[in-house]
């Protein structure tokens, strides 16, 4: 148990949610398109969930409005994990997370050393705001095999490029 306590966050996290993915791969519906698409989004989600928490990781009070924003992210990870395979679901809880996360950031500008790396991430989790929202309204509008195939092929190019091309997590 106290292995479990001094794991870092992000490592803590991470398998927290890993483990949220296999149990939605588990019991994800017999649909594989779907449930490659929706995989293959979260595993991405997951590594720039990792990276980023090492990334921002402050020593800083913890405010209670901050506990419930993380609470909803939290909520929100697992909710995608356990949802693989299910696209309208999952679409709509990934819009969730993204604008959970436009609001820890925006919380954040004012606290960092980097305040400049906040507004990017602000940036670009507006952007996986506006994403996540369109592949939603295409899986309503009757394509959700395409909706879910649109939002993991956008994030893993974005996240080619901001982990590889134009890396988001230097100083």
């Amino acid at each position: 148990m106290d292995a479990l306590r001094n794991l870092k966050p992000e490592v803590s996290a991470t398998a927290a949610f890993a483990g949220a993915g296999v149990v939605g791969l588990l019991v994800a519906p017999g649909d594989l398109p779907s449930t490659a698409a929706t995989a293959l989004f979260y595993a991405v989600l997951l590594l720039n969930t990792y990276l980023s928490i090492r990334f921002f990781r402050v020593q800083r009070p913890y405010e209670r409005d901050e506990r419930v924003v993380d609470a909803v992210l939290a909520v929100s990870y697992l909710a995608l994990g356990v949802s693989i395979g299910r696209v309208t679901f999952f679409l709509a809880a990934s819009l969730v997370l993204f604008v959970a996360a436009v609001a820890k950031y925006v919380r954040l500008v004012s606290i960092l050393e980097l305040p400049h790396l906040a507004r990017r991430k602000i940036f670009l989790n507006f952007l996986g705001v506006v994403l996540c929202g369109g592949s939603l309204a295409i899986a309503l509008a009757g394509y959700p095999v395409a909706g879910a195939w649109i939002q993991a092929a956008i994030f893993t190019l974005a996240s080619v490029y901001l982990l590889a091309i134009k890396p988001m997590y230097v100083v």
